[in-house]
């Protein structure tokens, strides 16, 4: 929309009509000098649009179902959860990298990461430092290199995991 006066100066659909519902804030980042808006959809899939123009650049396809945890962007690594089925498998949940420099669908080609059976699916993760803090569903507090993907350190922080880690006063909370 134009700030200025509200008329909608653009709309975008980029996984088509929505199958589920969605809770996911997109995020604004500049990857390979684009300025995109990156989120997840109701398809179960992320995607990234151009934010002047609301032309679709690039999808993910992450889940079977809707994306509710927002995405985390450095430079041009897109980090994504999501605690349903798999796209691809059975398995229930996800935490994914993925360089987010392609265009088209970039699921088979761009990933750099994952690992499978984390039920992220409510709390956005957190980076700081080259970690990736991810909260799962279930309360356990994981930490990842956010490069490798290896899995750090894990830490049961209560029985539901709903609300976004921090970073604040030197310390995840």
């Amino acid at each position: 929309m134009d700030k200025r006066t509200g008329e909608i100066l653009w709309w975008a659909t980029p996984g088509g009509r929505p199958e589920d519902t969605t809770y996911s804030n997109p995020v604004v980042a500049v990857v390979n000098g684009q300025r995109l808006i990156i989120g997840g959809n109701a398809d179960g899939g992320v995607y990234a649009i151009r934010a002047r123009t609301g032309e679709k650049v690039w999808g993910f396809q992450l889940s079977q179902r809707g994306i509710n945890s927002s995405v985390v962007v450095d430079d041009y690594r897109v980090y994504a959860t999501h605690s349903e089925e798999n796209h691809d498998s059975t398995e229930m949940g996800r935490v994914v990298c993925y360089d987010g420099r392609g265009s088209g669908d970039i699921t088979k080609t761009h990933e750099l990461w994952r690992f499978d059976g984390c039920d992220a699916g409510y709390a956005s993760p957190l980076l700081h430092a080259s970690r990736l803090y991810v909260m799962s569903n279930s309360g356990i507090l994981h930490c990842f290199d956010s490069v490798s993907g290896k899995k750090i350190w894990t830490f049961g922080a209560g029985r539901i995991g709903k609300g976004s880690p921090v970073w604040a006063d030197a310390r995840s909370t």
